[in-house]
């Protein structure tokens, strides 16, 4: 092979490779492999320097992509499930943040108590710390 058809190999790849690197962040959404990683757990052990990892990348995506597609208009036997999957959910997310607000009111009467204990035990300490004083009362005699 001549030297002129090597490198046109090797400049074929690379371009494929950012060919295929354009889409795949196109598809993510991202502008780099940082993102991508965070994107989608497969993709966290993916060395990105290796083109056959953006091949995969972009097979994942795509398959994504065609499952939302499929998703918005699933044939006839998988509507009532997926309308049963999406009333949970939105029940789930609800439960959430129901869950999110009493633990927050939790948290704010945890505080005010751990304030009122504090009063409390500096009450008891100035309660300790005071004299006591006695008041002489007089009984009235007895008669005899």
């Amino acid at each position: 092979m001549a030297k002129s058809e090597s490198k046109k190999v090797v400049i074929s790849k690379k371009n494929y490779r950012n060919e295929l690197r354009q889409k795949v962040y196109n598809l993510a959404g991202v502008s780099n492999t940082k993102a991508l990683k965070s994107f989608h757990v497969d993709f966290k052990s993916m060395d990105f320097r290796r083109t056959n990892n953006w091949e995969k990348a972009f097979k994942l995506l795509k398959g994504l992509e065609n499952f939302d597609e499929w998703r918005s208009s699933p044939p006839e036997k998988y509507r009532e499930i997926f309308a049963e999957i999406d009333q949970v959910s939105n029940e789930y997310k609800k439960n959430v943040v129901k869950t999110k607000k009493v633990l927050e009111r939790l948290d704010t009467n945890i505080k005010k108590l751990s304030e009122i204990t504090k009063e409390a035990k500096g009450d008891v300490e100035s309660l300790k710390k005071e004299t006591p004083i006695s008041i002489p009362v007089l009984l009235p005699k007895k008669k005899d």
